[in-house]
């Protein structure tokens, strides 16, 4: 089984996630923004972190790659329609004077169905561009989903930035989230929890 502990970090509140095996302790670094604060979580609870995924290229999402790389000696994966964008595409937080950190270049590239593979555990890539061209969920089936900024507690990611869809989104929601069994508990990139049967009933007006 995979258990997993939410950070919530940096000056946008993003959720990241450190998801891992229950039984080697091998992790998945999802969404790093404090790379200090996830350094000291990974060293309390005796993680193994195996790869950084990255659900889509903003910085608040992107800001600890290059230092946990470095730290774990371990790849940053992301889909490849936000391959480039992920060293040279825009930034919303320096556009802020918010300084941040660049990342190094993806070492695995995504794509829809891939396995990310950690101890005895993998989840499955969704991709869902709307948010930016190349934004992914990371889903277990039955059971979880890690939507990124793809779908919220009622409300859907913005589309307003460069590389963002509002169709794209609608259909990547409508299309293959909403697909997924009602059950299925979302945690996404910003807010709180919610499920796939709750946005379904009571989401945004958008969809």
């Amino acid at each position: 089984m995979i258990k997993f502990i939410k950070i919530i970090n940096g000056p946008l509140e993003t959720n990241s996630y450190l998801i891992f095996c229950a039984d080697t302790g091998q992790a998945v670094i999802l969404d790093p923004f404090d790379y200090m604060c996830i350094n000291e979580i990974v060293s309390e609870n005796r993680l193994k972190p195996a790869i950084i995924v990255n659900t889509h290229f903003h910085k608040d999402h992107t800001n600890g790659n290059g230092v946990l790389k470095r730290n774990f000696n371990i790849p940053v994966a992301i889909h490849a329609d936000d391959a480039e964008l992920l060293v040279s595409g825009y930034d919303i937080l320096e556009a802020c004077g918010i300084k941040t950190n660049a990342s190094p270049p993806a070492d695995i590239i995504l794509s829809e169905g891939k396995k990310v593979i950690f101890g005895n555990e993998s989840l499955e890539v969704i991709h869902t561009p709307g948010h930016s061209p190349g934004s992914i969920c990371l889903y277990y089936p039955g059971k979880m989903l890690f939507s990124g900024d793809t779908l919220f507690a009622s409300g859907v990611g913005r589309t307003d930035l460069p590389g963002g869809d509002l169709q794209s989104l609608i259909s990547s929601i409508k299309t293959k989230i909403f697909a997924l069994p009602g059950s299925v508990m979302v945690y996404p990139g910003h807010g709180g929890d919610t499920s796939i049967k709750t946005e379904k009933k009571y989401g945004t007006d958008i969809l």
